[in-house]
Formats: structure tokens, sequence, C-alpha cells
């Protein structure tokens, strides 16, 4: 899929441009600011499954962001997991920790 910026995932593959990530990112992170075009996304429908298709109230939206910035997020995201612990009651959204687990303990 083309991103706004028209930086496509296999340009990004074949194409030697860490050299321009990497004065990107680290623009962002000196400056505190993302780039204007970097900002923008696409919301696109995506059908629950359940009820009638044609609803709109049976559609949650997701966000899709330029390429180049979901690889911005994945360094980000490693760097803060080597920073951070997360607390070992913490339930959900880690991996094998289900928020089920919580409501057993709390019966």
């Amino acid at each position: 899929m083309l991103g706004l910026t028209g930086l496509t995932s296999d340009l990004m593959k074949r194409a030697d441009i860490t050299g321009e990530l990497t004065r990107v990112f680290s623009g962002i992170v000196d400056k505190g600011e993302i780039p204007k075009n970097c900002k923008n996304s696409v919301t696109v429908p995506i059908y629950k499954g359940k009820g009638d298709a044609v609803e709109s109230g049976k559609h949650r939206g997701i966000r899709l962001l330029e390429h180049g910035m979901k690889l911005f997020e994945k360094v980000l995201e490693k760097r803060l997991k080597k920073l951070i612990t997360v607390d070992g009651q913490q339930f959900g959204f880690c991996p094998g920790e289900l928020t089920t687990n919580a409501i057993f303990i709390t019966r």
C-alpha cells in the first residue's frame, strides 16, 4: 500500500535509506515534534462481523500510519522496553497475561 508521502514498504526494503530514516528519527527526538506529513493517517472502516454490514455502527476504524512512522514506532517500543519493566500484576496487553486471569484472581 502506498503511504501518504509515497514511501512504500517495498522501497524501504530495497533501497538503502537507513541513513535518511535515522536523520529523520533523530530530528523527531531532538525537536520533540513529528513532521507534519508524517502525522497524517488514513482511517479505514473494518466490519466487526456482527449484524448488518451496511450499518455504520457495525464497523470500527483502523488508523493506517505512514510506513516510516511504523518503523519509528517499533524502534521507540524496543528502546522503551529496555528501560521500563511492567509490574507482575499487569494483566492484558502483555504477552502471556490475560484479563481473564485477573478476573479469576478477583473472584
